[in-house]
């Protein structure tokens, strides 16, 4: 059962990253995906499966130490994270390929209320020399992992305590 988990906790990955995307891609084709709300979806996946992961981990492992915790969620928010930036890649690359423009777009509105004509320029240059197929996968890479790191810090503190008593 020891050397089984090791591959679970990595499976639980793999399973956040293709739901992310499978989430991505609905919330893309029906519209939603630049709404400033949409990235709560998003995290409920992540946290879904961290906490399922740690669940796991703490039950089959009997290890109830906090840091021991916080090790296969950070692992699952990592490999989300890459799964989901490898699909930003490929997907933004070949499939969706006016995706930058829409993202550009979408920015443009919401940050240019109240701005003059040049700094609506100014924003404008700025969103066409810094928003990349590159920088999306790589913000999103850098975006999972820390608040799968974060998450994972929360849960594992949940069932640190509720392990000792403190919560029943």
């Amino acid at each position: 059962m020891k050397h089984e988990l090791p591959r679970r906790i990595l499976a639980f990955g793999v399973y956040a990253g293709l739901i992310q995307v499978l989430s991505g891609i609905i919330m893309y084709y029906s519209g939603i995906y630049f709404e400033s709300w949409s990235i709560l979806i998003s995290l409920a996946v992540l946290i879904v499966f961290i906490y399922t992961a740690i669940n796991y981990y703490s039950s089959n492992s009997g290890v109830s130490r906090f840091w021991k915790l916080v090790l296969p969620g950070s692992i699952v928010g990592f490999l989300c994270g890459v799964i989901y930036s490898f699909y930003n890649l490929i997907s933004i690359t070949f499939i969706y390929t006016d995706f930058i423009e829409e993202a550009r777009t979408a920015l443009l509105l919401k940050r240019s209320v109240g701005l003059t004509g040049a700094e609506i320029e100014a924003l404008t240059n700025d969103l066409q020399s810094s928003l990349t197929t590159g920088s999306i996968a790589f913000s999103n890479l850098i975006l999972l992992t820390l608040i799968g790191f974060a998450s994972s810090l929360l849960i594992s503190i949940f069932f640190t305590r509720r392990r000792h008593g403190i919560i029943k």
